[in-house]
C-alpha cells in the first residue's frame, strides 16, 4: 500500500474516533467562567449566599399582574403558594415582601413583586439547570413571571451562542464553495479544502471533549474555535492546493509534485500553525476560566489545522493527481497566479521597489486614520447587553431600574464582618459610622442594611453611575480602601465590582501576555528567517492591524454606527475579555500572512536574487494567494457577526477588519514598501552573518 494510501486509511480512523469522542460536546460545554473563584466580587456573593440568601442572591423572579396589585390579597396568596409548591431542589430559598416586609422588592407601579431566588447547585452549571427547572416549574396561574441575573443571562447567552453555529455554518459554508470555485476554476480543487476543513473540525470537536475533563470549556470557545479552525484550514488549503497545481502544471509527475509541495508550502503551514498556536496560549496565561479554555482550545485546533493541511491534504493530492482539475469551470491560470511577471501583483511590487517611501507614508496615513477611533476605546465587562434585545432575561434586566429602582440585583453588594457583636453599641455605632462615610463618597446614592447577623452585615450601596462606567469602578475601589468598620472583614461584590475584578486582573495580566507574544513570536521568526530586522518589522505591522481593528469594534460596537445593519443595540463599551481574545487572535492571523510573504521573498533571495527584485517575486507569487485566503477568512468571520449575541459578533468584527486591512494595506503594500526601504539590512543577524545562508530551514511557500 502507497503512503499516501496509509495517511488516508489512519485519517479514516481518527476521523471515526473523533465523531464518537466530540458527538456529545455540546452536553458538556460549561456556563459562564467569565470570573475566576479568587476574585473578591465573586467571594462577597458566596457569603452572603451562605449567610443570608441560600443558594445565593443573584438570581430575581419577576412577578406581574395587569389586573391585581401587590396591596391585594390574592396577589400575595398566589406567589405565596407558588413558591410553596416548589420542590428543593431547584429552589432552595426565596426572599420577598411578603416574608421580608421589605418595600424595595415592590415595583413602582405596584403591579409587580421581586423574588430572590437561591437556586440548588455549588457550580454555575448546576445553578443554571436548576434555573431551567425552575423556569419550567414557577408559574402563577393569572401571573406573568419573568427572570434575570446571573443564572438566566448565562442560560439565554449559551442557548443563542449554540445556535450561532449552525447559522454560521450555512452562511459560511456555500460562500467559502462559491470563492473557492471562482479562485482555482474546478469543482474537485474547490473542494477539497472543504473536505479536509471537515476533518479538522471534527477532530477539533473530539479535541474540546477531551479539554472538557480537564476544565470548563464554554459555548463562546467553541464557536470561536470553529471559526479560527474553519478558516485556517481553508486558507493553508489554498497555499497547498495552489503549490501542488503549479508544480503538477510544470513538470506532470505527481509524486514529484507532492513532494515538492510538502517541503515549500507544507512546510510554511507547518510553521505558520506552530506560531498561531503558540500565540494563542498566551489566552491561557490570563486568570479567566473562558481564556484559559479559549487559549487551549484555540491552540489545539490551529495545531490540527497544520497537520492535516501537511499530512492528509498532500495525501489527497496524490491520490488525486491530475484529477485535482476535474469539474473544470475554465482554463486553469496556474492557480490564480503568473508565472510570466506580467500580472497586477508584479506591476505593484516594482511600483513600490521604485517608489517605496509615497506608498509607505500613504499605506501609514490611510491606517491612522482608521485608528482614530481606538482612542475612544472603553473597555467593560459583559452584562445583559450582549444578549438580543428579545430576549427575556435581557428585557427584564432592562426594565428592572424603572420598576425597581432600589432593587440590589445591579447595585454593590458589601459583605462585613465585625470583631464586635451588632447588638452591642459599640458594633452599632461602627457600622452606622461605616456606612455614613460610604454615603458621602462621590457616586454613592444610598446605603441600605439588608441583613445582619450578630457579627456579619449585608449592604447594599447603590451607584450613580451603571455598573460598567468608570464612576462605579472608582466607588467600588474606595469603597474598599474604606476596610471594614472595626478591623474585620469587607467584601464588594455586585456588577460593578466583578467589572472592576475582571479588568484589573485582565490588565494585571496585560503586560505578562504582551511580553510572551513578543518574545515567541520574534523568537520564531528570528530563527525562521535568520533576521532580527524582519521580526520586529511584523510586531510593528501586526500592531498597526490591532489598532484598526480595535478601532472598527470601538466605533460599531461601543458607539453604535452600524449597528442597526448589524442588528445589534450598542452596549456603549467593548467587552475587555473579548477585546484580549481579538488581540490574541489577530496578532496570530496577521503573522500568518506575513510568515507567507516573507517566506516566499526570503526563498527567492537565497537563491541569489537581489532584495529588490526578490520583494517583486515574493509579492507577485504571493498576492493573489494572500489576498484568496484573507477572503476566505473574512467570509467566515463575517458569518459569525450575524451572531445576536455580541460577545461572538465583537470577536468576528474585530477578525474581520482586522484580516481585511492586513492583507491590503500592510501585507500588500506596507510591508514590501518597508523591506524595499530597509534594503539588505532585512536580513542582518548577528548569528549568521552572510549574505548566502543556506535554505534548508526557510520556510518556503508558493
Amino acid at each position: 500500500m502507497s503512503s499516501h494510501r496509509r495517511v488516508l486509511w489512519a485519517a479514516v480512523l481518527i476521523l471515526t474516533a473523533a465523531v464518537v469522542a466530540g458527538a456529545d460536546l455540546p452536553a458538556h460545554l460549561s456556563h459562564g467562567g467569565f470570573t475566576s473563584p479568587h476574585f473578591e466580587s465573586d467571594r462577597a456573593l458566596e457569603l452572603i449566599g451562605k449567610h443570608f440568601v441560600p443558594g445565593g442572591n443573584s438570581t430575581l423572579a419577576i412577578v406581574r399582574s395587569d389586573d391585581l396589585t401587590v396591596d391585594d390579597p390574592r396577589f400575595a396568596a398566589a406567589l405565596t403558594d407558588a413558591l410553596s409548591d416548589l420542590p428543593d431542589p431547584p429552589l432552595v430559598s426565596s426572599v420577598h415582601y411578603w416574608n421580608t416586609g421589605r418595600r424595595e422588592l415592590l415595583s413602582t407601579d405596584r403591579h409587580a413583586a421581586s423574588v430572590v431566588v437561591g437556586l440548588a447547585g455549588e457550580s454555575e452549571n448546576e445553578r443554571v439547570a436548576s434555573y431551567e427547572q425552575l423556569r419550567q416549574a414557577f408559574h402563577p396561574p393569572g401571573f406573568e413571571v419573568g427572570f434575570t441575573g446571573l443564572a438566566p443571562l448565562l442560560s439565554d447567552f449559551d442557548h443563542a451562542v449554540d445556535h450561532d453555529l449552525t447559522r454560521a455554518e450555512l452562511v459560511a459554508a456555500p460562500l467559502l464553495f462559491l470563492l473557492l470555485v471562482l479562485f482555482f476554476g474546478s469543482l474537485v480543487a474547490a473542494l477539497v479544502p472543504l473536505v479536509v476543513a471537515a476533518l479538522t473540525l471534527t477532530v477539533s470537536f473530539a479535541a474540546l471533549r477531551a479539554l472538557t475533563l480537564l476544565l470548563p470549556v464554554g459555548y463562546v470557545t467553541r464557536n470561536v474555535v470553529v471559526m479560527v479552525a474553519l478558516g485556517l484550514t481553508v486558507d493553508y488549503s489554498i497555499f497547498v492546493v495552489a503549490r501542488f497545481r503549479r508544480e503538477l502544471a510544470r513538470n506532470g509527475e505527481v509524486s514529484a509534485a507532492v513532494a515538492r509541495t510538502v517541503a515549500t508550502a507544507g512546510r510554511t503551514v507547518l510553521f505558520s500553525a506552530a506560531v498561531i498556536s503558540l500565540a494563542s496560549l498566551g489566552l491561557a496565561l490570563l486568570p479567566l476560566p473562558v481564556t484559559r479554555a479559549l487559549g487551549l482550545g484555540t491552540a489545539v485546533s490551529v495545531a490540527l489545522c497544520g497537520i492535516t493541511s501537511r499530512t492528509v491534504l498532500p495525501a489527497v493530492l496524490a491520490l488525486l493527481g491530475h484529477r485535482i482539475d476535474a469539474g473544470r469551470l475554465r482554463a486553469p491560470r496556474s492557480a490564480g497566479v503568473r508565472e510570466s511577471g506580467d500580472g497586477f501583483w508584479y506591476r505593484l511590487g516594482r511600483a513600490m521597489v521604485r517608489h517605496p517611501a509615497p506608498w509607505l507614508v500613504t499605506a501609514v496615513l490611510a491606517i491612522a486614520v482608521l485608528s482614530v477611533p481606538a482612542a475612544r476605546f472603553h473597555p467593560g465587562s459583559s452584562d445583559q447587553r450582549v444578549l438580543p434585545a428579545a430576549s427575556a432575561s435581557r428585557q427584564a434586566a432592562d426594565a428592572l431600574p424603572a420598576g425597581f429602582p432600589d432593587a440590589a440585583l445591579d447595585q454593590l453588594q458589601v459583605f462585613i464582618r465585625l470583631r464586635t457583636d451588632l447588638r452591642a453599641e459599640e458594633g452599632g455605632k461602627a457600622l452606622e459610622d461605616w456606612r455614613g462615610r460610604v454615603g458621602r463618597l462621590p457616586g454613592a446614592q444610598s446605603v441600605r442594611l439588608w441583613a445582619g447577623t450578630p457579627h456579619t452585615a449585608y449592604l447594599t450601596v447603590k451607584s450613580a453611575g451603571t455598573p460598567d462606567s468608570p464612576a462605579a469602578g472608582r466607588l467600588v475601589r474606595q469603597i474598599r480602601s474604606l476596610g471594614p468598620p472595626d478591623g474585620g472583614q469587607l467584601l464588594v461584590g455586585g456588577l460593578a465590582a466583578r467589572n472592576t475584578d475582571v479588568l484589573d486582573a485582565l490588565g494585571g495580566r496585560l503586560p505578562l501576555l504582551i511580553g510572551y507574544l513578543l518574545a515567541t513570536v520574534c523568537a520564531l521568526l528570528c530563527i525562521a528567517f535568520r533576521s532580527v530586522v524582519v521580526p520586529v518589522k511584523a510586531v510593528l505591522t501586526t500592531t498597526m492591524s490591532l489598532g484598526v481593528s480595535f478601532a472598527a469594534v470601538t466605533w460599531v460596537v461601543q458607539e453604535g454606527h452600524g449597528s442597526r445593519f448589524l442588528g445589534f443595540a450598542p452596549t456603549g463599551y467593548v467587552g475587555a475579555i473579548e477585546a484580549v481574545s481579538t488581540l490574541i487572535l489577530v496578532f496570530a492571523l496577521s503573522v500568518d500572512y506575513e510568515v507567507f510573504l516573507i517566506a516566499r521573498i526570503r526563498e527567492r533571495y537565497d537563491q541569489g536574487a537581489a532584495n529588490s527584485a526578490a520583494i517583486v517575486e515574493g509579492l507577485g507569487r504571493t498576492g493573489g494567494l494572500i489576498t484568496a485566503a484573507a477572503a476566505l477568512v473574512m467570509v467566515v468571520a463575517a458569518a459569525f457577526t450575524t451572531s445576536p449575541v455580541i460577545t461572538v459578533k465583537e470577536i468576528a468584527l474585530g477578525v474581520l477588519v482586522a484580516v481585511g486591512v492586513d492583507a491590503t494595506l500592510v501585507r500588500m503594500i506596507l510591508v514590501p514598501a518597508a523591506l524595499q526601504l530597509i534594503g539588505e539590512r532585512n536580513w542582518w543577524t548577528p548569528a549568521f552573518p552572510s549574505r548566502r545562508p543556506s535554505t534548508r530551514s526557510s520556510p518556503r511557500c508558493g
